[in-house]
Order: structure tokens, then C-alpha cells, then sequence
């Protein structure tokens, strides 16, 4: 039986403690985010594979994280 691999989106994402722990548990984390400057500097440095946007969340579109949980970033 193929392994099915699930994606995440972690927001509000501070340092980066639960995406490690998704990735670690199997997860492709696709997207993470945070408003605050030295939490996303922090998160990016911890992890800088995972793609992250420092923002509001309200301010980013449906658009965009469906762009990410479909691979097209």
C-alpha cells in the first residue's frame, strides 16, 4: 500500500516548534506564517526549507494558500 503523504499549513507559526514536530510526524508543512519579524526570522532560520510568509493573516488571500497546497509557489 502506497504511503499517502499529507500536507499542513502552520500559522501563527512563531519559532517553528510545531512545524518541526508536523515534519517529523510525516508532513510536507507547505506554508507557514507569522506576523511578528524576529519570530519569522527565527522560523526561517530554524527551517528553511519550509516557505514562509511574514504577514497578517487576514491579509493573505484564499488564492495564495491554495497556490501553496497545490505546489504552484
Amino acid at each position: 500500500m502506497p504511503k499517502i503523504k499529507l500536507n499542513a499549513v502552520d500559522l501563527f507559526a512563531g519559532a517553528g516548534g510545531i512545524t518541526l514536530g508536523l515534519k517529523k510526524a510525516g508532513y510536507d508543512v507547505v506554508l507557514s506564517n507569522d506576523i511578528d519579524p524576529f519570530f519569522s526570522m527565527a522560523h526561517r532560520r530554524n527551517l528553511p526549507d519550509v516557505p514562509h510568509i511574514q504577514r497578517d493573516i487576514t491579509k493573505i488571500s484564499t488564492k495564495t494558500y491554495k497556490e501553496f497546497l497545490n505546489g504552484h509557489h
